[in-house]
């Protein structure tokens, strides 16, 4: 099965702009998906002059997508709101690889049958 969408959590862009690497993402895959909580989470708030922030919002690589409201609300009951949000986008997107760090949402993934 090929890879069709990129749809990645907060935790690896954070860890990426700290090091100066988020370039790696688009020269990899292209485009990148995140889920409008993902957004927030990096570029709002205690995180809005935080390195990254503005890379993130400028970013025309990164298309910021709004996940089914149901859906994430269930899996916020064992993850939090980006991870949630993440997880139902690629429930949506059956050929799409979840980029994320946070083991209990690489585990709820993987029970649902997602490529993480």
């Amino acid at each position: 099965m090929s890879i069709e969408v990129i749809i990645a959590d907060s935790g690896p862009l954070i860890a990426l702009a700290r090091i100066r690497h988020l370039h790696l993402l688009p020269a990899i895959f292209g485009r990148v998906v995140i889920p409008a909580a993902v957004l927030r989470e990096l570029t709002e708030g205690a995180a809005e002059g935080r390195v990254g922030a503005e890379d993130v919002r400028s970013a025309a690589w990164i298309d910021v997508r709004d996940a089914d409201p149901e859906l994430s609300a269930a899996f916020s009951l064992i993850v939090d709101r980006g991870e949630s949000e993440a997880i139902a986008l690629a429930v949506r997107a059956p050929s799409s690889l979840l980029v994320m760090d946070d083991r209990r949402g690489r585990r709820l993934a993987i029970d649902r049958g997602l490529r993480v």
